[in-house]
């Protein structure tokens, strides 16, 4: 019996069914809200509308849902397409949780915006932004990709999905190579109420302030904006970065502020009339 033939390997461009999402899967209908998620400020309407982080829920408090038609957006997704890298869908989409009739999985804490740039990841592997060479009705002049991409890697938190999230920082990454500003102040404090102590996004703010700052930076409200935390991470970081000087100076002290020379500066300004012989001048 002749050997079989081998065949070719298939390229990198081309799939198997078996290893793509299953379009034919059941829909899953997900419930979003209008307004951006907000680390600080507290739910109005009770527990399911508290601005909490979803995992600190209860998974059944996704499906336990009272909200008025004008404030809502559904959206259907295929359960293995939304399933794929999520541990948050891939919970909340268990039939235990869901019941019958299967209720919308309840995002309403969770702007629908963000949601659509997640789902057409989902279906094409692709970050999205809204970017646009000339500012438009969508997107202004002060429109910053790295403010969305933050959004969108805390989004990726939120919903258990550290593939989602990678993909994000890639895009950041790239975004700050090509020349765009640092994300604003207010979502550097954002990642740190949304992200754990160890956390990969952490690293790479701190980073890219402490190796790309310059006297040009405005630093003046950092702790106010930025909060407590990145500003003292930011001066360990630094500190770490910066190399120890050589204190010495020509006269051979051991630190600049001991050499005469330089101890002027150090002194507060005194009146002619009002100086004491013998007193530092």
């Amino acid at each position: 019996m002749a050997p079989q033939e081998k065949r070719p390997r298939l390229p990198k461009s081309a799939f198997t069914i078996s290893k793509l999402p299953d379009l034919s899967s059941e829909l899953i209908a997900v419930r979003l809200g209008r307004d951006n998620f907000n680390y600080d400020e507290p739910g109005e309407q009770g527990p399911t509308q508290a601005k909490i982080d979803p995992r600190q829920r209860r998974i059944e408090d996704f499906f336990n849902i009272t909200v008025k038609r004008g404030d809502e957006h559904v959206f259907h997704v295929h359960r293995d397409v939304l399933c794929q890298t999520s541990a948050f869908f891939q919970a909340a989409t268990k039939q235990v949780w869901r019941g019958y009739p299967h209720k919308p999985v309840d995002l309403t804490t969770e702007h629908n915006g963000i949601f659509k740039q997640y789902m057409q990841w989902l279906y094409s592997g692709r970050i999205t932004v809204l970017w646009s060479s000339e500012p438009t009705n969508e997107v202004d002049s002060s429109y910053n990709p790295t403010d969305d991409l933050i959004e969108q890697y805390l989004f990726g938190g939120r919903m258990m999905d550290p593939t989602f999230q990678n993909a994000a920082i890639k895009a950041l990454m790239d975004c700050l190579s090509n020349g765009y500003s640092f994300p604003r102040a207010g979502l550097v404090r954002d990642v740190y109420k949304g992200t754990m102590a160890d956390s990969p996004i952490r690293k790479l703010l701190l980073d890219i302030v402490v190796n790309g700052a310059d006297q040009s930076w405005d630093f003046s409200a950092l702790l106010e904006r930025a909060g407590e935390e990145f500003t003292k991470d930011l001066i360990v970081a630094f500190a770490a970065k910066r190399p120890k000087p050589d204190c010495r100076c020509k006269c051979n002290h051991t630190s600049v502020w001991a050499c005469p020379q330089n101890q002027a500066k150090y002194y507060a300004a005194v009146a002619n009339n009002k100086k004491r012989k013998g007193a530092p001048a």
